[in-house]
């Protein structure tokens, strides 16, 4: 996949990111970022909303109401204080996010 047809897919599920999850921030990570030609099978959207919002439930409200998707997506989601807690470990999925990923969206 190319870095013309990554970038086409993640703007066909932005909207649908914004829609849904009214987030603060979202950031793009995982193969889809690194390149180092490797295949990109799926895009991996770091969605940050606000306290007040359960990352579950906007998680299901992603999965569910994101339906016409170029791509496999996965939605990790999460609020700033649970950034704040695992941003330092290494073994955290959200470290990981938080450093290789590129911000797509910001409020």
């Amino acid at each position: 996949m190319t870095s013309r047809q990554i970038q086409n897919a993640v703007q066909a599920v932005l909207p649908g990111i914004v829609a849904h999850a009214a987030p603060l921030r979202v950031v793009l990570f995982g193969s889809a970022v690194r390149g180092k030609n490797a295949p990109v099978r799926d895009l991996d959207f770091l969605v940050i909303v606000p306290e007040r919002e359960r990352p579950g439930a906007v998680a299901d409200r992603l999965n569910l109401g994101i339906r016409h998707k170029p791509m496999p997506c996965d939605f990790l989601v999460a609020t700033p204080s649970m950034l704040a807690r695992h941003r330092r470990r290494r073994d955290s999925v959200f470290a990981s996010a938080l450093e290789e990923g590129r911000e797509i969206y910001a409020r």
